[in-house]
């Protein structure tokens, strides 16, 4: 029996906190759906979440990132999420606000720009969409005054950033910051599922 490496086990691990992070955003928008009147097209984020499964599955077989199937695994689902993601964001973020909520530091953008490539799409498209859910739980925060969660998930959307940063590294003759990059993945999307779950897990309870 093959021993599993770390490099393995982590990024097993890190699809399932991402399934969850994914699916509370196919009910975020189904909510603003229901809510707004508007097209979301919410149900499209279930073909980036089957996405990713083929390509972590990929991935985890062979062992290192860089195997090309699966970067085309990662690069289509990031491509479906940002899409999906960008237009929900457009819509809930331009209606206006009688107090409008503060910028993000505009420092927390950096190492999701860094992380922004062809070989790294589908890790980059990740950590947008985790910060994109931080601002959406800042304006819900700014409307109701709830318990505030967007600092962590902007701290997530970095760490995922920067593990985006380092798998194009490792892919490209770093080899030793595979696993490094596959630890800041799991602890970024890990940390935006706790952050989901504190924040939103009241839509679980939502009924059509």
């Amino acid at each position: 029996m093959r021993e599993i490496t770390a490099y393995q086990a982590l990024i097993l691990f890190s699809w399932f906190p991402l399934a969850f992070v994914l699916t509370v955003t196919m009910l975020i928008g189904r909510f603003y759906a229901r809510f707004s009147g508007r097209a979301t097209h919410w149900q499209l984020l279930s073909v980036p979440l089957l996405l990713y499964a083929v390509a972590t599955v990929r991935e985890a077989n062979v062992g290192a990132p860089g195997d090309p199937a699966a970067g085309v695994f990662y690069a289509l689902a990031g491509a479906v999420l940002l899409a999906v993601v960008g237009r929900l964001y457009r819509w809930m973020m331009s209606a206006p606000l009688t107090t409008s909520p503060p910028s993000a530091p505009a420092w927390l953008a950096v190492p999701v720009l860094l992380g922004v490539g062809v070989s790294a799409l589908g890790s980059a498209a990740i950590a947008v969409c985790i910060w994109m859910i931080g601002r959406f739980g800042q304006r819900m925060h700014t409307i109701l005054q709830g318990q505030q969660y967007h600092h962590g998930y902007y701290a997530a959307a970095g760490l995922v950033g920067l593990a985006s940063v380092g798998r194009v590294l490792a892919m490209v003759g770093v080899p030793a910051l595979a696993v490094p990059s596959a630890v800041l993945l799991s602890v970024g999307i890990g940390l935006a599922a706790l952050m989901t779950w504190r924040s939103w897990s009241w839509l679980l309870a939502e009924r059509e």
